[in-house]
């Protein structure tokens, strides 16, 4: 795949939403959160700010990145909440206990495999409004906000090999870390600190 692919339109979530989301996974101060095509940020700035969670958004588009970073400070809450600016799909993501996605079908599809290779059993996935082809949610909730309708589907990773898998099929782990401080060094933001998040 190319790492310029974009798997969604930009359309966003939603501070309200965003919590309502979050909530529904049981998000609390010790989760690591990873919001997969984060926009603007306002599921970074939910997460951080109600659920005083560390949350990663990855997000291919750099005006949305140089966005979403400047919300982060506006916010204060550069010390929970970073942003990197890459593929998604080359993005570590074995140490999430939850993951926010606001995506395609398409999108859903290309990451399944990713998914149930990489994170740990019992994470929690968390999809607003598309569901996740084939897969079978632990919760459906529907919801009303500013008189639109959605639905927030949760999932719970049953079975993986975990990062150790990833590593073992020799996973190019530098390649990886330099596409993360190359991104970090873009928009801003504490290297070390999202390396330790999704690497340790």
């Amino acid at each position: 795949m190319s790492v310029s692919r974009v798997l969604a339109p930009f359309c966003s979530s939603g501070l309200d939403v965003a919590e309502d989301a979050l909530s529904i996974a049981g998000v609390n101060s010790g989760d690591i959160v990873f919001d997969l095509g984060c926009g603007d940020g306002d599921v970074l700035i939910a997460s951080a700010s109600r659920f005083k969670a560390f949350t990663i958004g990855v997000e291919i588009n750099r005006k949305l990145c140089r966005r979403a970073w400047v919300r982060v400070k506006e916010y204060g809450l550069q010390h929970l909440a970073q942003v990197v600016c890459g593929d998604l799909i080359y993005f570590p993501i074995s140490r999430a206990n939850v993951i926010y996605m606001y995506l395609t079908s398409e999108a859903y599809s290309l990451l399944k495999d990713k998914i149930r290779f990489e994170c740990k059993p019992g994470t929690r996935i968390v999809t607003h409004t598309i569901p996740i082809p084939d897969w079978e949610a632990d919760e459906i909730v529907h919801r009303w906000c500013s008189d639109k309708p959605y639905t927030i589907y949760l999932y719970r990773v049953k079975g993986s090999r975990g990062l150790k898998g990833v590593l073992d099929l020799d996973f190019d782990l530098e390649f990886n870390v330099e596409t993360l401080r190359l991104s970090l060094n873009i928009i801003g933001g504490n290297f070390m600190e999202v390396l330790n998040k999704v690497l340790n």
